[in-house]
C-alpha cells in the first residue's frame, strides 16, 4: 500500500495540506512522470501530480513502478 502526504500547498482545493491519502493507482503518461490517483474531499478519485506529495509508505514500490513503466496506469 502506498500512502502519500499532500504537500502541494493550496493549488488543489480538493486536497488538504499535510493530509495523508491512500494511492489507488499510479498513472505514467511519459517515463519518469507520475500522477497519483487518490480520493479527494469530493469523495471521487482523481489524478494529481506525484511531485505535490511526499510518500509516507511504499516508497520503493512507487519508485519501481515509475522507473520501470511507460505510458500506463497501474492499480495498487
Amino acid at each position: 500500500m502506498v500512502i502519500a502526504k499532500y504537500i502541494g500547498g493550496y493549488s488543489c482545493p480538493d486536497l488538504r495540506q499535510f493530509e495523508e491519502y491512500v494511492v489507488h493507482a499510479v498513472s505514467i503518461p511519459v517515463r519518469g512522470v507520475a500522477f497519483l490517483r487518490v480520493v479527494d474531499l469530493s469523495g471521487e478519485d482523481y489524478l494529481y501530480p506525484a511531485d505535490q506529495f511526499e510518500i509516507v509508505s511504499g516508497v520503493e514500490q512507487l519508485r519501481d513502478i515509475v522507473e520501470n513503466n511507460v505510458s500506463c496506469e497501474i492499480a495498487l
